[in-house]
């Protein structure tokens, strides 16, 4: 049974005291006779050298090894504490059992908590034991642009439309309709509204024409240094979309530049944290400035902000039609593990839903895409290659391949690997 030494924790001279005292049975000092009121300097360092000799032979002691696991439980009880004032009255409290000083507790969580992060392992998996592996189909949220449990960061320049983006994306999840044309499942969307006040949230939603639901939780206090009260909203109300908006005001007060890597670390935590309790998540954020940047590198700050996301959603006034449209935008997205994309959109001002703009390309797939299903569907429960549907409805098999991908984004195509050919695919009709 292993406990800590020297090398492991590197306690301060005179904390086995204090710990000792407080769990087993007190140290037997050596005796000083009563009648003597001085004692010689000699003498004095002999005393103190016999004492650290006995403190460190306890330490190698073995019957101390149940006072040492004493001391690093109440060290990992006080580790697990989440909130940060909670966690600092049991430091307090111990080191006032133990007579010494919080700050020396502080230390050796702070090399407690380092040493369990280094004992993570990971197992290494070949290459064909990969390939072998049955194939897991991304469980869409919003049918290609957003997976459960996966974060992209929207970004836009002021005033064009990023928050009416998220509340009418909001308002498809509670609801269960489409959104742009893509296939949503149904839920619940935690809202996270620090960058305006509550009165301007409730007016997006209420033009939005949203009905009462508990299905729709609003958070309009949030820091970024304060992820442990968001995980408790998440415990309690269980979201399947969070939204946060936007990135700069929760950051609001940090002393990290967002055009520092560190800032990352942030969105990293964040991701995570919404990952763990099962929730898709959409970070509004500003795009840079710059006219050069494209794609990625148009959102604002590091560049490992972008890195931190699944990916990035963008808005922008759409340059193909007159400019003197403003409320027509273009939105393109590029994703980690999916097909990227854009198209155009305009938002109703009846309701402030978004819709998709069609050209006559977009006709002419959407005649495509029906045909596929149609025959899929008359084929129900089959699986067919791409080469096969491209013989059977005589269509050229590019377009095909275009059109297929635009049916798995949307979710009237479902897809897997084939039974006789594992390199290929085969499509159908799910149920």
């Amino acid at each position: 049974m292993a406990y800590f030494d020297d090398e492991q924790l590197d306690f301060e001279p005179g904390l086995y005291e204090a710990i000792f005292e407080g769990f087993s049975k007190p140290l037997e000092l050596p005796k000083k006779q009563p009648e003597l009121v001085t004692i010689n300097r000699e003498d004095y360092i002999r005393e103190i050298k016999a004492y650290e000799r006995k403190i460190n032979q306890i330490r190698r002691d073995q019957e101390s090894i149940p006072d040492c696991l004493a001391y690093r439980e109440r060290l990992e009880v006080i580790a697990a504490i989440a909130d940060p004032i909670d966690r600092s009255f049991a430091t307090i409290e111990l080191a006032k059992l133990l007579r010494v000083s919080p700050s020396l507790l502080e230390r050796d969580l702070s090399k407690l908590e380092s040493k369990n992060r280094a004992t993570d392992t990971s197992e290494v998996i070949t290459w064909a034991e990969l390939y072998n592996r049955e194939q897991e189909d991304l469980d869409w949220l919003v049918h290609g642009l957003l997976p459960v449990g996966e974060t992209v960061i929207l970004i836009a320049e002021p005033k064009c439309g990023k928050t009416l983006f998220a509340v009418d994306l909001t308002h498809a999840i509670i609801e269960g309709h489409d959104f742009l044309s893509h296939k949503t499942k149904q839920g619940k969307v935690l809202f996270i509204s620090v960058d305006e006040s509550l009165r301007s949230t409730e007016y997006k939603l209420r033009n939005r024409n949203f009905s009462p639901s508990e299905n729709l939780g609003i958070l309009s206090k949030f820091n970024l240094e304060n992820l442990d009260s968001l995980e408790k909203e998440l415990i309690d109300f269980q979201p399947d979309l969070v939204v946060l908006d936007s990135l700069r005001a929760a950051a609001r007060g940090s002393t990290i530049s967002e055009n520092s890597a560190e800032f990352a670390d942030k969105i990293y935590d964040l991701k995570m944290l919404f990952t763990n309790h099962k929730a898709a998540g959409i970070i509004i954020h500003h795009s840079t400035k710059s006219k050069e940047q494209e794609g990625v590198s148009k959102v604002r700050g590091n560049s490992a902000i972008a890195g931190a996301a699944w990916g990035v959603w963008q808005l922008q006034n759409d340059k193909s039609w007159d400019n003197s449209i403003t409320s027509i935008k273009e939105f393109s997205y590029q994703l980690r593990d999916a097909e990227s994309g854009n198209f155009s959109i305009k938002l109703n001002p009846d309701d402030f839903a978004w819709q998709k703009i069609e050209d006559h390309c977009d006709r002419a797939d959407n005649n495509l895409l029906n045909q596929v299903i149609d025959f899929l569907t008359k084929e129900k429960p089959k699986a067919f290659e791409r080469e096969e549907i491209a013989n059977a409805l005589q269509v050229n098999d590019r377009s095909l391949k275009f059109v297929l991908a635009k049916g798995l984004k949307t979710g009237q195509i479902s897809k897997r690997k084939s039974e006789t050919n594992l390199r290929k695919a085969v499509y159908f009709i799910g149920e």
